[in-house]
Order: C-alpha cells, then structure tokens, then sequence
C-alpha cells in the first residue's frame, strides 16, 4: 500500500559543518573526528500496523458492506487531495445511518501506544466522525469511548495522533464512525480516511519495566556515500531513521573509501544515549559498481560474535555475496544469525532461488538455526511476479515465515511495489512481536515532503520487534 507523502518539511535541519579525519588500517578499523554535529535524538516510536487506504482496506473492516438493499459498496477508495483514501458512499435514506471501519489492535507487548490517523472530515449534513475504543468484540456504540470527534468540516486531510495508554497490555477494538442524522439526505461524501494504524515506543526505558524487545531493520540507502552525505538534511533523517533500530542493515553502500558510512556511525552515535558499534562487509559485484552492507548495532542490547560472506564459488549464484551477522543478545544470552542480501534486479528469481540453501549451509556450518533473512531483494513488481515468488523455498516452505507481505509498499517512489523483505526460520519465529512487522514511512514520521525523501532513498526500512530474552 502506498504511503502518504505530505508537503511539509522538516523545520531545523541544517547541519552546521562536519570535519572528518579518517586513517584507514588494513584491518578498516576507523577513527572518525565530527565536529559541530546539529544533535538529533532518534525517534522513538516503532509502526505496527500503520496502513494507507490506497488499494484496500487491509485488516480494517467496512460497514455497511453495501449502501442499503443496493448493490454500490458502503466504502470506495477513491483520490481525495491527490493521495488515495477510503470513503464512504451516499445514500438517499431519510433514516438515521453510520458508516464504520472496525479492527481488532493487540497492544499486549505495546509501549506508549499512540492511534496515528490521517483523516479529511468534509462536514456537509453528517452529525459527526468519530473515533473510538471499546474492549476486543465490542460492536455497540455503548461500549465503546470516544477518544477523538469532529463535528466542522476541515479543508484538508489533516493528522490526529490519539494516545492509547490506558489500553496499553490489551487487545482492543478501534472503530471509526460517521453519522448521518435522521430526517437528512445527503448527496455528498462526508469522510476520506488516508492512513490509520498504531505506534508504540521502543520498550526498554527505565520508566516503564517491559520485555527486552530488540528492534531489528534493513534499510536499503540507495547509492549510500559521501555525495549523500552531503545533502543538506539527508544524514539528520538517517540519524533519526538509524536511531529507532538496535540492528540495522544499511545496504547499497558505494563509498570505496568507506568514509562516509564512518561518519555516518559518528554522527547516530552523538545523537543516541547508547553506542552503536559497526561491522562491514568486503566490497562484492561483478562490475566496477561494488557495493557494501553495513550492520549498525547498540552494544548495550547486542554483541557481535562473528561475521562472514555466503561462500558463492565457482557457481556464482549471487552478483552480491550475502553477507552474515552472527549476534547475541546481552541480556538473555539468545544467538542468532542475519543473512543480507541485496539481489540484482534482472536475476532476482534465480538469487532468491538460491537463498534458502545459502541458509542451509549457514546453520550447517556454524550450527545456528534461528536465521532472519532480509534485504532489498527486488521481490516484487517486474523482478518477481507472485507465481514466481511461490515457487521459491523462502516463501513457500513452512519453515520460513515472510514478515512482509506482497501488498506492502517500501518505495518512496511513486510505484507500489513490496521490494523488501524479512523472512525468519527456527526459534526468531516464535519471538518476533505480532503487529511490528511492517515499514517505517520516514517521510510521514518526520513530516518531510517527497522530493526530500527520495533523497535520503528510494526505500523505505522494514522492521521488527523480537522478544530478546
């Protein structure tokens, strides 16, 4: 589904200047002088379940499923205000009608949980729109609260961001509402709902005791290196971006002197409480065009045991060898491996084709099972169809389960296509958090307009919450 670019720009990104100094040793160990850094602090809040009305409804339920005894559906998605959105459909009845979106949230594991909502509320005859909570099944107005109502028309689509606190550790029912009064024909649309869904903080603060949940993403930066760095706001939004995850895959790497992904460490680093460490793989592709994946880690929650690229031989199955991450959790002591791969578009079919046997040889050769795959690996749109991608182990064999699904958009870009991926075998399974699984629309997060951010990428993070410990 496609996400919601607005025109607003971040207010305050300018970076003052940064000066680096970098001694390159053969074993790449950096050290990395910045100085006058403009602090950020990272953005705390993880999507679970954030959804665009762009070409469905997705888990969100529509009533009435028809206008009356007709045949027109009760809910459309339509274009309001050049972005699609779902609204509701007119009917000629004098009675008192409502028209309602209905979904079941588990806030179980949810810290700080908010309601994030983008609605254009358009006035005309409607009573009012409202938005409610009311315990997981309710179904009567009776049982629900109202947590946010409008009664005069807005201009534009405009942003509510609704607490949910007192429902945090529940599994809740969310309804939004629309009401027609009686004795009242309407003839135009009262509601477009663009996006709605739920964040929550990362767990882990000293305020709040809460499983030890560690963040997990793989962010293609789209030809990551010192020219990007250079654009005015670009690292301020990847330090903010970087900041939410205690392992990030940075992927697209092109900087041969590997100087721009240092500084871009030094600068998450004098934002974040916490330190982040950094392991890098070698340069790999089989043109003058190599690229490299970076693993951003907070030392406090995760220890690096081992790295390695996937031994391609004299096959050569990948233009880009995967490259692996071998990790401990620092309290739990739970291990597990991270295999990353960026494949090459015209290929696709046949790398990912080959992925679940690279993981078969990485639990063979190292003896661990609990294995997260994930990357940009272009699984999607014309690189791989969805008869193509049944066909591959990785998404067909019951021992992986995909995170990311066929539907999900992680473009900045104005196509709608679902390009990465996460995909878990062995005990990780069991211990991602249901409902974090998704992507991190940054521009939205950060009310940046689109020409920015396809600056920072063309791809969005997808991301993860598991249960560490």
């Amino acid at each position: 589904m496609r996400p919601i670019r607005t025109a607003r720009f971040v207010a305050g990104f300018v970076a003052r200047f940064v000066a680096c100094f970098v001694a390159r040793p053969v074993a790449r160990l950096v050290a990395v002088v910045v100085l006058g850094l403009t602090l950020i602090a990272p953005t705390a809040a993880l999507a679970y379940d954030l959804v665009d009305f762009s070409d469905g409804f997705g888990d969100w339920q529509i009533s009435p499923k028809n206008i009356g005894r007709s045949s027109t559906p009760g809910w459309a998605i339509v274009s309001n205000s050049g972005e699609k959105a779902a609204r509701n459909s007119i009917t000629g009845t004098r009675f008192t009608y409502y028209w309602k979106l209905t979904r079941t949230v588990d806030l179980s594991h949810a810290v700080e949980p908010r309601l994030e909502m983008r609605a254009h509320f358009k006035g005309h005859g409607y009573a009012w729109f409202r938005v409610m909570v009311g315990p997981e099944g309710a179904t009567k107005l009776a049982d629900f609260e109202v947590v946010h109502e409008e009664t005069e028309a807005s201009g534009a689509p405009q942003k509510t961001v609704i607490p949910l606190d007192k429902w945090a550790g529940k599994r809740i029912t969310v309804q939004l509402r629309l009401k027609k009064p009686h004795d009242v024909i309407e003839k135009k649309i009262g509601l477009y709902v663009h996006r709605i869904g739920v964040t929550t903080a990362l767990a882990g603060d000293d305020e709040r005791p809460a499983p030890d949940l560690i963040a997990i993403a793989a962010f293609n930066v789209q030809i990551f290196g010192k020219t990007k760095m250079n654009k005015a706001g670009v690292p301020e939004i990847l330090v903010k971006t970087l900041g939410r995850y205690d392992l990030v895959a940075i992927q697209e790497i092109r900087d041969a002197t590997e100087t721009a992904i240092a500084v871009l460490l030094a600068q998450l680093n004098a934002a974040s409480e916490d330190a982040y460490a950094m392991a890098l793989s070698e340069r790999v592709g089989r043109t003058v065009s190599k690229e490299q994946v970076a693993f951003f880690y907070r030392k406090a929650k995760l220890e690096l045991i081992s790295t390695s690229m996937v031994a391609d031989g004299a096959d050569d199955h990948f233009e880009r060898e995967p490259f692996v991450g071998h990790f401990r959790v620092v309290d739990g002591g739970f291990e597990f491996a991270t295999m990353v791969l960026h494949t090459a578009p015209e290929d696709t079919v046949a790398e990912l084709g080959h992925l679940a046997a690279a993981v078969d040889q990485l639990k063979a050769d190292s003896g661990e099972a609990d294995v997260i795959v994930m990357g940009d690996l272009n699984a999607d749109c014309g690189y791989a169809s969805p008869e193509e991608l049944g066909a591959i182990a990785l998404f067909n064999d019951p021992k992986y389960t995909s995170w990311i699904g066929d539907d999900v958009d992680t473009t900045t870009t104005f196509s709608d296509c679902a390009y990465d991926r996460m995909v878990t075998t062995g005990a990780m399974t069991d211990r991602v958090i249901a409902g974090s699984n998704g992507t991190f629309y940054f521009d939205q997060a950060l009310a940046i307009g689109p020409e920015l951010a396809m600056l920072v990428s063309d791809h969005y993070p997808v991301e993860l919450l598991l249960q560490g410990n």
